[in-house]
């Protein structure tokens, strides 16, 4: 349905009255969601930018490993035998991050998250990988330009639903 204002919205009585509660709720959920950042292009722009980061760094270059330096960095820090699963683990929540900025759940809090998960991660590959790093220096430049986008896309988001 369409307002005259051309913002799109969803009401529960599109959904399907067969499909279980929980399924209801995920997609009125997602529903709003995608009505809110529709009605926000800057925000969704920042989200879908800052969710693909996290995407890329996680799903391709960890879990699928299609860059295996980032393997051989975690290894420098936790050794050789337990590169493979904490290289697993950390793509898995570096995808899981992606997820959660999509959903736009607690975006403060999603921003401390990723925070602390940089900041952890670069400290660990200066002390212990530097030699594995491309060019240390830009990490941390790209890291900061990263996480202002992270934090203005926080405090916008929860601003704009104050």
């Amino acid at each position: 349905m369409q307002h005259a204002s051309g913002v799109r919205t969803v009401h529960i009585e599109m959904l399907n009255p067969q499909d279980s509660h929980l399924h209801q709720r995920l997609a009125l959920f997602w529903a709003r969601r995608a009505q809110f950042l529709y009605s926000h292009p800057v925000i969704a722009l920042l989200t879908f930018v800052t969710a693909s980061v996290w995407m890329v760094f996680g799903t391709w270059f960890k879990l699928l490993g299609m860059v295996p330096r980032h393997r051989l960095i975690i290894a420098a820090v936790v050794g050789e035998v337990a590169a493979g699963p904490i290289t697993f683990a950390v793509g898995a929540a570096e995808t899981a991050l992606a997820l959660w900025i999509i959903s736009g759940v607690y975006p403060r809090i999603c921003a401390v998250v990723q925070s602390l998960a940089i900041v952890t991660m670069n400290t660990f590959e200066m002390i212990y990988a530097r030699n594995l790093l491309l060019s240390p220096g830009l990490m941390i430049c790209l890291n900061t330009v990263l996480l202002t986008i992270v934090w203005y896309w926080a405090l916008a988001a929860t601003k704009t639903r104050s």
